[in-house]
């Protein structure tokens, strides 16, 4: 076709794998068949990316269960980077009133633990091979992991009320962690990221943050602000929890194959 077309054929083809439901073939035969609009009222078009992008390996077959996905979901964007976003936009406007001063043209300290320059490199070496799974395990292992152990050992909401140069000090480290980690899932959840990208006045805009601005922070006059719009001193969950009541989808029961 390519060539009857008179354009040059495609030097490489990528194809993906299988979908598996808990173990078994997708068939109307044995019932099991789950729609993707299930899955996104249940988890959001997010929370549907982020799990088929981490749980199936690409080009290999990947599986899928309620019970996996709701677990994936938790702890991976609810529990961790969910969880560590709306602790540092509430902290920052409880304690320090949206605005850290004293922080332009300062760049904070790597937060321990965290190379960030090695894990990007890590992060782009698994993307240009297609390996996307690897890619978001590396985020979460190298970044995301040691964030909410730093925030666990260094308690910001205690020292808000101790020693604020302390909490600042901390929470502006644990934003610019935010800031490098949403520029590198702004390919696998973009909506996600660009929510809490655009939620601080990060000196790069969301249109023109590069890849390569994860690893290198731009130079800013200004101090940190945080520009998300607040409900009652806190933002908005970005990832609810979930869990599986039931109104929600189950498991299908598997059905016998009719006999030939």
């Amino acid at each position: 076709m390519c060539f009857a077309a008179g354009i040059d054929p495609p030097r490489k083809v990528f194809g993906h794998g299988f979908v598996t439901i808990n173990g078994e073939k997708i068939s109307k035969t044995l019932g099991n068949v789950v729609e993707p609009t299930e899955v996104i009222e249940k988890f959001g078009v997010e929370g549907y990316r982020y799990y088929f992008l981490r749980e199936c390996p690409f080009p290999g077959d990947g599986d899928f269960s309620w019970t996996r996905m709701e677990e994936v979901y938790n702890n991976d964007l609810a529990n961790n980077l969910g969880n560590l976003y709306s602790r540092v936009v509430k902290l920052l406007s409880q304690n320090h009133a949206g605005h850290l001063q004293g922080t332009g043209g300062v760049t904070p300290d790597p937060v321990p633990g965290i190379e960030v320059a090695a894990t990007v490199a890590q992060v782009q070496a698994h993307v240009e091979a297609c390996q996307y799974n690897q890619a978001l395990q590396t985020i979460w292992l190298g970044i995301l992991n040691p964030a909410n152990k730093y925030v666990e050992d260094t308690k910001p909401w205690s020292l808000g009320k101790t020693d604020l140069a302390a909490s600042g000090r901390v929470l502006g480290q644990l934003a610019e962690v935010l800031r490098v980690v949403t520029i590198l899932l702004k390919p696998f959840i973009p909506r996600a990221a660009e929510t809490i990208y655009t939620s601080f006045n990060f000196p790069t805009s969301w249109e023109k943050v590069r890849y390569e601005d994860a690893g290198s922070r731009p130079a800013s006059t200004e101090d940190l602000r945080v520009l998300a719009v607040l409900e009652e001193g806190k933002v908005k969950p970005l990832f609810p929890r979930r869990s599986l009541t039931p109104e929600a989808p189950k498991e299908k029961p598997a059905r016998p194959a009719k006999k030939k």
